[in-house]
């Protein structure tokens, strides 16, 4: 459920900032059973469970005629562009901290084998 509720809130987020960051004017964002509404003071939530409407959604209009296909060009492309920078993050997080603890287990091996390598080096320098 967790999981879940994060992938759409980031996904619904990304369309939401996209369209606060264009022309549109947003009315209203829904997160599961979360649905935001703006007001003129701000925003308000309340809780509602459907079973019929999707998962999430941004209800945005636009406001400049001009640029609408580009608005929402950018506000479509943005939800799917938000999870997939999350992935990307969470993948690069796991496997910098799978590389750390891969050098911790593996530090004791590493200065065995430098100390062997080291002695082998400095027989063959005394030898010559």
């Amino acid at each position: 459920m967790l999981l879940s509720l994060s992938a759409v809130a980031i996904h619904e987020c990304g369309h939401l900032v996209a369209a606060e960051y264009s022309t549109m004017q947003t009315m209203r964002m829904r997160i599961l059973d979360f649905e935001f509404r703006r007001r003129r003071s701000g925003w308000s939530v309340r809780g509602r469970r459907c079973k019929h409407e999707p998962a999430g959604f941004v209800q945005a209009f636009p406001t400049d005629f001009d640029t609408v296909r580009r608005d929402y060009l950018r506000m479509i492309a943005a939800g799917p562009a938000a999870n997939a920078l999350a992935s990307a993050n969470a993948l690069a997080r796991m496997t910098a901290y799978a590389q750390d603890n891969v050098d911790r287990l593996m530090l004791p091996h590493n200065a065995l084998l430098r100390a062997e390598i080291e002695a082998v080096l400095s027989e063959r320098i005394a030898t010559q």
